[in-house]
Parts: structure tokens; sequence; C-alpha cells
């Protein structure tokens, strides 16, 4: 996890603004390609999708356990 945290660290340090489109698009997709993910239990890995439905979930328990006036 490491290595991988400097090898995006030292792309993006690079001098990428000044390399055409295209290769700036393949080198922010790499960076994305290597980032880590995030694991709910070490098992189940968190995407905005997921976490969105737990947020759903949450708001609507808590509109149920507390009923307004």
């Amino acid at each position: 996890m490491e290595k991988t945290d400097q090898m995006v660290f030292m792309l993006y340090s690079s001098n990428w603004m000044d390399l055409s489109p295209k290769f700036r698009k393949h080198l922010i997709i790499l960076m994305q390609m290597t980032q880590e993910f995030i694991l709910a239990g070490k098992q189940i890995p968190v995407t905005l999708a997921t976490f969105m439905s737990a947020v759903k979930a949450i708001y609507s328990l808590l509109t149920i356990m507390n009923p307004s006036e």
C-alpha cells in the first residue's frame, strides 16, 4: 500500500500538466486504479452506491424511531 501511495504521489508531482491530453487522461486513470479500496469489515468494498444505501437505510430507521409531533 505504501508503494502505490508513493507511486501516485510521484506521478502527481511530475510535470504532467505540460504533457498531451491523451497522456494526462491515461495518467489519471492509472492513479485512480492504484488507489486503495475502502473495505467494510475487511470484506465488502465500500463504493458510493453502498455508502448511499447505508445512509438511506439509517435515515429511514431514524425517521421511524423518532416520529414527528
